[in-house]
């Protein structure tokens, strides 16, 4: 099997981070053959110039089948389509909604969105948070949400999967698991994410002498993953649809009865990459952190990816870096009847380009971590 892929958007974090993942596969399986990557403003560009992590020594045959080595920069509009079996977008938000609409009618294509374009049920909640009208309301109803370890079986079944947002994927993968332990009404998250979550775009705010030596709260009136989280956690108690059910359907999440809400504070800190939240949780009567451990078995056996920590230690962001791992942990906390978990991971990884990989293996029918090579880049 050899799949023919293609980035859109590969000069950014997420794309080169799924360029470094691919070419990875590469060397280990050999079933992938990195036939296109797009970025309108590089058009004709090498690869090498614009991302000189990719350059090949001499010697190298990491990419010896192709003539030229990496293909150059394109427009996506001069892509080959009909020669493509995966597509992954790392497109910004609002952008990928029209290109999408154009390559969906290539009926064998198979595409995981990376933007936020496809991750709500609700087009007033999309709207809400992105502010403005979804531009792809016919294909809402096609995407699967690409939390991998939850929805398995629905994104083995999908043409188009809508990878969750980083922070939504540090949080949720906590707290799924144990929403018919807590009480779901008083979820406060603290979160803290490097600088490359922000994306590649140069912005003062980011410049190196703003952020060094600093540590601050952002978007305090809502992040917009706040919205994934709510909407994960209203299908894991049944509010929304079944069990395994990640179906991105059309209809509105509004009615009659209150929406579930989380207190959600992300913070900045001054380093590359890497997500660590920590969740405050009510405990409802009877559960305990061992019923909690419990479920996290239960929900998480055989997954490739998740590791919990029972020794008594602390996530560390650190030994996730460059990797599709998530950490976990649980603890009582000094108020009886509460908890506190904590969730860490590679931004970039799970939550971007290794939670990528992992949904087009679930789409192949392939284990989730073929083709993987997850030690972490220490130091």
């Amino acid at each position: 099997m050899s799949l023919r892929v293609a980035i859109l958007g590969a000069s950014g974090y997420s794309g080169a981070e799924l360029l470094r993942y691919l070419s990875l596969r590469r060397a280990i399986s050999g079933d992938v053959e990195i036939a296109a990557v797009t970025a309108s403003q590089r058009a004709g560009a090498s690869v090498a110039s614009v991302l000189p992590q990719f350059r090949q020594s001499a010697g190298s045959s990491l990419f010896a089948d192709l003539p030229n080595g990496l293909p150059k920069f394109s427009r996506w509009q001069d892509v080959d389509w009909q020669s493509i079996d995966i597509a992954f977008c790392a497109l910004p938000h609002g952008t990928t909604q029209e290109v999408i609409t154009e390559l969906w009618r290539y009926s064998s294509l198979r595409i995981i969105d990376l933007s936020a374009d496809f991750r709500l049920s609700s087009f007033a909640d999309y709207e809400h948070w992105y502010g403005k009208a979804h531009g792809a309301p016919q294909l809402q109803g096609e995407a699967v949400y690409g939390l991998s370890e939850h929805f398995r079986a629905s994104i083995g079944k999908a043409r188009l999967v809508a990878n969750p947002g980083c922070y939504a994927t540090a949080a949720q993968l906590a707290l799924l698991p144990l929403a018919p332990l807590i009480d779901c009404s008083s979820i406060s998250i603290d979160a803290k994410s490097g600088v490359t979550g922000a994306g590649r775009s140069l912005r003062e705010e980011f410049l190196y002498c703003e952020i060094n030596e600093d540590f601050r709260a952002y978007s305090l009136s809502g992040h917009r993953h706040v919205a994934e989280i709510e909407q994960g956690l209203e299908l894991a108690l049944g509010s929304s649809a079944s069990s395994d059910s990640a179906s991105s359907s059309a209809s509105s999440s509004s009615s009659d009865q209150p929406r579930l809400r989380v207190s959600f504070v992300p913070h900045l800190v001054p380093m590359d990459r890497g997500i660590l939240t920590t969740s405050y949780l009510r405990l409802r009567a009877g559960e305990s952190v061992s019923s909690c451990l419990a479920a996290y078995d239960n929900s998480y056996s055989g997954s490739a990816f998740i590791e919990i920590c029972r020794d008594g230690s602390v996530p560390s962001v650190k030994l996730l870096r460059g990797t599709n791992r998530c950490s976990l942990a649980i603890f009582a906390d000094r108020r009886p009847g509460w908890i506190v978990v904590f969730s860490a991971i590679d931004n970039l990884g799970k939550g971007a380009a290794g939670m990528a990989l992992q949904n087009m293996n679930l789409m192949l029918g392939l284990e989730e971590d073929y083709g993987f090579a997850d030690t972490a880049l220490v130091p």
